[in-house]
């Protein structure tokens, strides 16, 4: 998925991180364009949680859950 948005969206992690302010400390493990980006993937994936997502992966829950439509 990461290679698709790349593809088509190249700038957006860079833009993220310009347009957006971080108002966390330094000691953050994660950069601000990353957690959104996860954030768009779980609503896109219909997942609540980014547990809920790894559970979905570990089952083999991915290709049902675009078919519950």
């Amino acid at each position: 998925m990461a290679s698709t948005i790349i593809y088509f969206f190249p700038y957006l992690w860079q833009k993220i991180d310009e347009e957006i302010t971080d108002s966390r400390s330094n000691l953050c493990e994660y950069k601000l364009s990353e957690l959104v980006i996860a954030s768009i993937a779980l609503f896109l994936l219909k997942q609540g949680s980014r547990n809920a997502m790894n559970e979905s992966r570990k089952e083999g829950k991915f290709d049902s859950v675009s078919n519950n439509k």
